[in-house]
Parts: C-alpha cells; sequence; structure tokens
C-alpha cells in the first residue's frame, strides 16, 4: 500500500507505530511480509521480520477523537480491478470503516493504477513490487531512496511518487549500497528498514507465493528463486 505525503489525514492514518491500523492481518494471511520476497534468498537474509502494525480494538474509541479526527474523514484508494486486489481493497475498506474513515474506491486497470502514482494524483494505492536481482539493494533503492523530489524528477522511485523527500535515508542507502563489510552492511540496512517501518508512506501487506506444478513423470524442472530465473533444460520425462 502506498500513501501520499501531501495529505496530513493520510500522514495521521498510517505513519504511527503500534498501535495502529493492520492491513496485514486484514485476511490473518501468514505470506504477509515487510520488505523483501522470500524467493529472493539475498535479500530474505537481510530482511527483518518485526510487524510494525497491530489491530488494536480500543483505535475505534481513543486514536481517532487524540488525532481531532473524532468525525472520521474519506480518502481515495486507487486499486486494480481484479482479483486479488480488489478483495483486498473491500477487506481494507471494512478495516477503516470501523474508526470511522471512509474509503472511497477508484478501481482501475493497473496501468491506470500505476500511471496515477507516478503522477502524485493519487491517496492511496495498492500497487504490487517484486525483487529484481539478488541484493537488498533492489528493495532499498525502491522503497527507501529518493534523491529528487521535484516534479520533473528524472528517476521517480516510490518515496518519489509518494512525494516523501529522505535526503538524509537515501545518502545512507547509498553508503550501504557500496559498503564493503558484509556485517556491517547488514547492520545499516536492517536499521535502515526498522526506520521505514515506522516512517514511510508504505505499508507491506502480503507476499505473493508462485507455485508450479509438473506431472509425476517429470523431473528437474527448477523454477529458480526468481522468475526470471526458471530452467527447462534438464527437464526429463520417464
Amino acid at each position: 500500500m502506498s500513501t501520499s505525503k501531501k495529505s496530513p489525514l493520510i500522514g495521521w492514518l498510517f505513519h504511527r507505530p503500534a498501535p495502529g491500523i493492520c492491513p496485514d492481518l486484514v485476511f490473518n494471511s501468514p505470506q504477509a511480509v515487510s520488505f523483501s520476497r522470500a524467493t529472493n534468498r539475498s535479500a530474505a537474509k537481510l530482511a527483518v521480520s518485526h510487524m510494525t502494525y497491530d489491530l488494536d480494538a480500543a483505535i475505534p474509541d481513543e486514536q481517532p477523537a487524540k488525532a481531532g479526527l473524532a468525525k472520521g474523514f474519506e480518502v481515495n484508494l486507487d486499486y486494480t480491478a481484479e482479483p486479488p486486489f480488489a478483495d483486498i481493497a473491500q477487506a481494507i475498506q471494512a478495516n477503516l470503516a470501523l474508526i470511522g474513515i471512509g474509503l472511497c474506491m477508484n478501481p482501475g486497470g493497473s496501468r491506470q493504477v500505476v500511471s496515477r502514482t507516478r503522477a502524485r494524483q493519487h491517496d492511496l494505492a495498492q500497487v504490487q513490487w517484486g525483487s529484481d536481482y539478488f541484493d537488498p539493494n533492489t528493495n532499498a533503492e525502491a522503497f527507501l531512496i529518493n534523491t529528487d523530489n521535484s516534479d520533473d524528477a528524472r528517476n521517480r522511485t516510490s518515496p518519489g511518487r509518494a512525494n516523501w523527500s529522505i535526503p538524509e535515508i537515501s545518502a545512507r542507502n547509498l553508503a550501504a549500497r557500496k559498503e564493503p563489510d558484509a556485517a556491517k552492511r547488514a547492520a545499516m540496512y536492517e536499521a535502515l528498514q526498522r526506520e521505514g517501518q515506522q516512517t514511510s508512506p508504505f505499508v507491506m501487506l502480503f507476499q505473493l507465493i508462485e507455485n508450479s506444478v509438473t506431472h509425476a513423470a517429470v523431473t528437474c524442472l527448477d523454477t529458480g528463486p526468481m522468475g526470471d530465473r526458471y530452467r527447462y533444460a534438464g527437464i526429463t520425462k520417464v
């Protein structure tokens, strides 16, 4: 889930530590993760497993009023109008309604949703991400680097799309990318992840698990740790 930093109401909604709203739990999914694909073995070694948010039953009576929003408010959610995204969006809508927040549903095609986030036209957007290569920088660069927050930036990462200006965090990420000491590099990425969980405009919801099925007579299918690493050359059939 990506939010826009332009709105202070959106900021209150998702940029709070536990107790807070927990989109991770809308389907009580054991696959909810933060910052990494489990299939990316290299990056997964440096991924923290801490869940930042909890679904707290006291929130409907306490938190909105403390923030001066006792009457609630409405926000827009852009999402892809197909399974499972539409189902997740409806669950989030029901979750937020518990604390008086009205979610205005804005379904569309995946390209339409991405185009709106790139143009910074969203309040909330449900989007997906997959690692590109075997290094934690593939995820760190996507979620915690924004060196140019201007409207005409040439390389607009996810923080840029959310209008999240983070020069200090970006500098630390760039330093972690170049750090030669493995242990020190791991510690740097762990610290950055934990800070991102508390301050970023992103809430990680679920992790996609892809299954491959073969006939019992087929062997040696290598699905690889990433989608572009499938190997079919060694397949045999008895």
